[in-house]
């Protein structure tokens, strides 16, 4: 007869098992942050990139207003944030030459106004942007309206800013309603807020965009904290937005197999029901099909039993 372990084995024994817990939970918690790492950087990147945009526009209307000192500061930083970036060196090199220029004597007598010397070249850049809002092309709309306050600064400035509220309105709602870039998508709407109140749809977009990533953040903020309260979220942000991103269908699946886990060994109907869901999401989920044949030989019903408010309305008996 071998000896009985010594109480110090034991105990040695008790803590690996603790030790590769907390190391199983800290995987879990390490992919969930990179995975929210990797979506926040990409949210930061289309905020940094509609910033930029914001500061080129408005340093094209400071050297036309003659504020060279102001303009060269929002560019200094926008070349800070991308060297490279379209149409910040020309305007640069722009506000260096008025501020070195020399100043001519006024004359004493009221000139004439004469013709703007660059205004063909202005209305061709006009009558590119039109062609670009009927080809629904408004990205490269928004390029040829900023061209235009950096070759011909001061033109018909209302005329100008009113067709870039136009492209970055049209822009913006583009985003939200055919892409999932939504951060990108509010800001363009933001920066059109600037030139003249957006209208009824563009303002409903936002809305909609802000409470699905409402909703969104919440699903993976709740994800290590409360499943079911995780589970909650990611089914309203699925419901929302389906085709928001891949990651999206396969960690709802995944808080659908953690839900069904839980209650697998107290309800194993209704832990049936959340496996199955979570397979209509991914068929092929190896955890959904091990978890759906335990619990089908548990639950001892002929089909799954959905939680209380899922699955069809009981049928109303009518009164005799």
């Amino acid at each position: 007869m071998e000896p009985s372990p010594t109480p110090k084995r034991r105990a040695n024994l008790i803590w690996i098992f603790l030790g590769l817990l907390v190391l199983a939970v800290a995987a879990g918690s390490v992919a969930g942050y990179f995975t929210g790492t990797k979506r926040f950087s990409e949210s930061q990147a289309a905020r940094l990139s509609a910033w930029n945009l914001e500061q080129i526009q408005l340093a094209a209307t400071d050297i036309a207003e003659k504020k060279y000192g102001v303009a060269l500061q929002r560019l200094d930083e926008v070349q800070k944030n991308d060297p490279e970036y379209p149409g910040a060196e020309t305007l640069r090199q722009q506000a260096l030459a008025a501020m070195n220029a020399t100043p001519t004597p006024r004359p004493t007598h009221t000139p004439v106004p004469s013709p703007t010397p660059d205004a063909p070249r202005a209305e061709q850049l006009l009558a590119k942007a039109r062609q670009e809002f009927v080809d629904k092309k408004y990205a490269e709309m928004i390029g040829t309206l900023l061209t235009l306050k950096v070759e011909v600064p001061g033109f018909e400035p209302e005329r100008v800013d009113g067709l870039l509220w136009v492209a970055l309105r049209y822009r913006g709602v583009q985003l939200l309603k055919e892409s999932n870039r939504l951060t990108e998508g509010i800001y363009y709407l933001d920066l059109a807020a600037n030139y003249a109140p957006l209208d009824k749809e563009a303002e409903s977009q936002v809305q909609a965009a802000m409470v699905f990533l409402r909703v969104y953040q919440s699903a993976y903020y709740y994800r290590n904290k409360d499943i079911e309260k995780s589970w909650k979220a990611f089914e309203e942000a699925y419901r929302i937005r389906p085709s928001y991103n891949e990651s999206l269908r396969r960690d709802y699946a995944d808080i659908l197999v953690q839900n069904g886990d839980a209650l697998v060994h107290q309800n194993a109907c209704a832990a049936w029901w959340f496996y199955e869901e979570a397979l209509r999401l991914v068929p092929d989920y190896e955890a959904a099909l091990q978890g759906r044949d335990y619990a089908i030989v548990n639950c001892g019903e002929a089909e799954p039993i959905p939680p209380d408010g899922y699955g069809p309305a009981p049928e109303e008996t009518s009164a005799e």
